[in-house]
């Protein structure tokens, strides 16, 4: 847009002078009779996977003349195309400029600053017609007339993330260069939303979470810049939880604008109350929240905020277990009538499984021996969920798991085996690849995505269990397993051991100690009857 502020006025008083000089006063120009335009984005690259539309607002009239033997020909007759008259006019009127003659409505369009030109390309894309007349190919026109065009791109590569740019008045040819090859930027935005997990005050793409335990999530989404006069616009986030992740919707969402030095925390509402957000779609996997205000909104993307909700959802018993995670997906939508653009991102949250099986030591599976599972938190061991009994394939599960140092105890053995009160101490870690391959990142990370829109890859990415002391990974499933293994029988001594002696001398002694007591009380009577 620079470059059309610059060229607007430049272009226009240039050729309102032009039109009262004599031809004769051309003679040293040679104008060519047409251009070229080439649209690059901010990054000076051209835009060859967008289209683009044409309309030539502003026409003028060719002449020949031939000086000194040498025939030129001259534009001397600037024209307003009348499909596009009454929309300037209208505009014209509403900032309070002056209007009448086409010679005045093009003074009045060279004195627009500021917003103005982009607020008036804005209302001449409300009456172009659906056809245009000019179409590029690859970002480029070619053969376009000399004249003043209004520029809309009509459609672009929605995966590299960036929204259609605002529509542009360019001038063929450059007004200051007078060269017709003209390149002209257009302003190219991406309306980002960004999604990440909360744990510990620091931000993450992936986590890993027990059943039943809560995740906590953020949102930030940037907010476009719309023009003044544009009231029929929307702005809206959508959040999506899979399966195995439960929305809590009777914990309210934090919804706040933020910006340098800026906070301003929104409240619920409807209609169009200043200062509000409305929630909707309200269920058990998500949400649907809403800015209220049409003013709110133009005033924060002018101002550069954007719009921060923090909210969480719960671990549930329909989670994948595993390699396979839990996504929760938001998106961002917004519009400017008539144009709808969305963009979304994804995180992941993995949860483990545990299967303990109980083996004799000839290797058979054992029913009926309980387990308790423990974790060590905060320099102590916790009980996690209940104790539980293998069933007839000799296995217990426990789904309670995420990354961290465990002990498994046995508290009862089946009938007939040695109960091994031992605990078995163990570490399970996870672990994400990057995209395309690389180093594996441990989870939490904050890197499964780097070089796309959306963190779409999430929904696919697996994670990689692994564990100590015996614990087991399967290659597909990425479910943990652990054998435990218990002795038949009861230990007693053998005979070449010390066997009965102990009670053999026991006994002994006992007896021994009896035969002594008799003969004490026997020398006592006997003293007694002879005194």
């Amino acid at each position: 847009m620079k470059l059309v502020k610059r060229l607007i006025p430049i272009m226009l008083s240039l050729i309102l002078v032009l039109t009262m000089l004599p031809t004769g006063a051309f003679a040293t120009v040679t104008p060519t009779p047409t251009g070229s335009l080439t649209i690059n984005d901010g990054n000076n690259v051209v835009k060859d996977s967008s289209l683009y539309a044409g309309y030539q607002i502003v026409t003028w009239d060719s002449s020949t003349t031939t000086t000194g033997g040498t025939s030129e020909t001259v534009y001397t007759n600037m024209v307003l195309n009348s499909t596009y008259k009454p929309a300037i006019v209208a505009y014209l009127t509403s900032i309070s400029k002056a209007h009448g003659t086409d010679a005045e409505i093009l003074t009045s369009i060279s004195a627009l600053t500021g917003t103005q030109p982009a607020n008036l390309a804005y209302a001449l894309k409300a009456v172009a017609p659906a056809t245009a007349p000019y179409n590029s190919v690859s970002g480029i026109f070619t053969s376009l007339p000399y004249g003043y065009y209004l520029v809309i791109e009509t459609a672009n590569n929605a995966t590299d993330g960036y929204v259609i740019s605002k529509p542009i008045l360019v001038c063929i040819p450059d007004s200051t260069s007078g060269n017709p090859a003209v390149i002209a930027h257009v302003k190219t935005e991406k309306a980002t939303i960004e999604k990440k997990i909360v744990e510990n005050n620091l931000l993450y793409d992936s986590s890993t979470a027990a059943i039943g335990e809560i995740v906590y999530y953020q949102s930030t989404s940037s907010i476009p810049t719309y023009p003044t006069y544009q009231n029929i616009i929307s702005y809206f986030i959508t959040d999506t939880c899979s399966t195995g992740l439960t929305y809590n919707s009777t914990s309210t969402p934090v919804v706040k604008i933020v910006g340098t030095g800026y906070t301003q925390t929104l409240t619920a509402g409807t209609g169009t109350t200043a200062g509000t957000y409305s929630l909707s779609n309200v269920s058990t996997t998500g949400f649907k929240l809403t800015l209220n205000n049409s003013d709110d909104i133009k005033t924060w993307g002018n101002a550069g905020y954007k719009l921060l909700v923090t909210y969480n959802a719960t671990v549930n018993a329909n989670a994948q277990r595993g390699s396979t995670g839990n996504p929760n997906t938001v998106t961002l939508t917004y519009s400017t009538f008539p144009d709808v653009y969305s963009t979304s991102d994804t995180v992941i949250t993995y949860t483990a499984k545990l299967i303990i099986t109980k083996k004799g030591n000839d290797d058979t599976t054992l029913q009926d021996a309980t387990f308790k599972l423990e974790k060590y938190i905060n320099g102590s061991w916790a009980q996690i969920g209940t104790e539980q009994t293998t069933n007839i394939s000799g296995q217990i599960e426990f789904t309670t798991l995420q990354q961290g140092k465990y002990r498994i105890t046995e508290t009862v053995a089946p009938t007939g085996y040695n109960l091994d009160a031992t605990p078995v101490e163990f570490t399970i870690t996870a672990t994400n690849t990057n995209a395309g391959g690389g180093t594996a990142l441990t989870i939490p990370n904050a890197s499964i995505i780097l070089d796309k829109v959306g963190n779409t890859d999430a929904l696919t990415f697996k994670a990689t269990w692994s564990g100590t002391n015996g614990v087991t990974t399967d290659a597909t499933t990425g479910i943990l397993g652990l054998s435990i293994t218990d002795t038949k029988g009861f230990t007693l001594p053998g005979t070449g051991g010390i066997g009965t002696t102990i009670f053999t001398v026991g006994g002994i002694a006992i007896l021994l100690l009896g035969i002594f007591m008799v003969l004490v009380y026997t020398k006592k009577r006997k003293a007694e009857n002879e005194r």
